[in-house]
């Protein structure tokens, strides 16, 4: 072995030691950190490293895997819907779901819940001037040849941010609904999770849609600022062929 790749060689080593040590370091502060916060937090904060190094979601009451993965069975929770039934979404199984995950002070959840029809909900200060509802959305862009409210399509807005930032809860989902004009009859089931879903990976998928099979499949996803599939163009020509 020459001079040359014995350098080569060294480099990585010291790299990869250097790396370890920023991790031993890096955890040792956060738990230095943590044990000087109440008992409760602490082990909340120890909890969501641990999980973290196991590849698990940070936040223990998100499914299993989260956020949802293409071409497989998407994860079940339960949520508490606009009356205050609390039911899981599995039990949607058997239609087409549309998912769309809600920040309640997002422009553009605001702009497909119908701002420019009704108006800004409660605190917002503004919604998306381009968007315009998901129902006018869906028609514009199937130039008609399909339109919701659909009896084969549930259209589960799941609120999982309330207008304070904070975990949403029944009233939230009842309110949106009622603003919004969003009824169960025609399909719209605006739903809050039972458990709190914020935190780092939910905020990957806030705000956005995603498509369920009748299969209860994610078949596509165009949730989140980074989305794998464009929402206009891909995901809502899909909704009628799954519905077929």
């Amino acid at each position: 072995m020459d001079v040359e790749k014995i350098q080569i060689l060294l480099n990585k080593v010291i790299y990869y030691l250097a790396a370890v040590l920023i991790t031993v370091i890096i955890f040792a502060g956060l738990v230095i950190e943590a044990g000087k916060l109440p008992e409760e937090e602490r082990n909340k904060i120890i909890d969501e490293m641990k999980r973290a190094a196991q590849g698990l979601p940070r936040n223990a009451n998100l499914p299993v895997p989260w956020p949802a993965q293409m071409n497989t069975e998407y994860p079940d929770f339960e949520v508490i819907d606009q009356d205050g039934r609390q039911f899981k979404i599995s039990s949607l199984r058997g239609k087409v779901i549309l998912v769309e995950i809600i920040d309640m002070m997002n422009p553009v959840s605001l702009s497909y819940n119908g701002a420019a029809e009704y108006g800004l909900f409660g605190k917002a200060q503004g919604a998306d001037q381009y968007e315009i509802s998901l129902a006018k959305t869906i028609e514009k862009q199937m130039q008609g040849s399909f339109s919701l409210p659909h009896a084969e399509v549930i259209v589960l807005k799941l609120i999982v941010y309330n207008q304070e930032g904070t975990q949403p809860n029944a009233m939230d989902a009842e309110s949106w609904a009622n603003f919004y004009r969003l009824k169960k009859e025609d399909n719209y089931y605006v739903v809050v999770p039972a458990k709190d879903f914020r935190g780092e990976e939910t905020d990957r998928i806030v705000p956005g849609y995603q498509l369920i099979d009748r299969d209860f499949n994610l078949r596509v996803d165009a949730a989140g600022p980074a989305p794998k599939h464009n929402f206009k163009m891909s995901l809502i020509p899909h909704i009628p062929k799954l519905a077929k």
